[in-house]
């Protein structure tokens, strides 16, 4: 049987430039274009921030000098949430939203702080506080059982513990971390208050 000569391959020739691949191309130029426009525009209106993993702790703080902490609260509150992780970004917020009387942006500082600094006593003292001033009494329980653990020997913990316990309806609980806080500073006029209200029920 007699074979067919070898046959050559059919020659590959590269394709145009397609539209698609063009529109592509397009959209992507304009979408860097606009984003360095923003940046420029942020940088001359004074609100640049640099992007994740450049320090920008010298521009906050000219921020703050040039219009105050509670002025500043926007560009804080976005390092923070770009940075959750830096302690230092974290405490800014927080300093800056107690300047700013903005309980949400305190609670949410509180919060990435105690996940940093699990153990940290102060840290869920503060927690508690405002978990209480936030409604959150069950919250708020949660928070201050651990803080009594961690500082047992600070009476603001245990006030905390029973104004959690008062909210959630178990005075006789309550009076006794009262009771627990005025043993550790019988001075303490929270406490006292707070034991006179669980002893009446209210």
């Amino acid at each position: 049987m007699r074979r067919g000569l070898p046959v050559d391959p059919p020659k590959v020739t590269a394709a145009p430039f397609s539209g698609g691949a063009i529109l592509l191309w397009l959209g992507g130029s304009l979408f860097l274009i606009s984003m360095v426009a923003g940046v420029v525009r942020s940088m001359q209106s004074g609100h640049w921030l640099p992007p994740v993993a450049v320090e920008y702790t010298t521009e906050l703080d000219a921020l703050v000098q040039a219009r105050g902490s509670a002025t500043t609260l926007p560009e804080v509150r976005i390092a923070a949430k770009i940075d959750f992780d830096n302690e230092q970004a974290v405490n800014r917020l927080l300093e800056n939203a107690r300047a700013a009387n903005n309980s949400d942006d305190e609670l949410w500082a509180l919060l990435a702080l105690a996940r940093l600094n699990p153990e940290d006593g102060r840290v869920r003292t503060d927690l508690a506080l405002a978990l209480l001033e936030q409604g959150r009494p069950a919250d708020a329980y949660a928070q201050a059982r651990f803080a009594v653990w961690l500082v047992p020997d600070s009476s603001e913990p245990f006030c905390h513990l029973g104004a959690a316990l008062r909210q959630l309806g178990y005075h006789q609980q309550a009076a006794a971390a009262y009771r627990r806080a005025l043993d550790i500073e019988p001075t303490s006029a929270t406490a006292r208050a707070g034991l006179q209200s669980s002893l009446a029920g209210s």
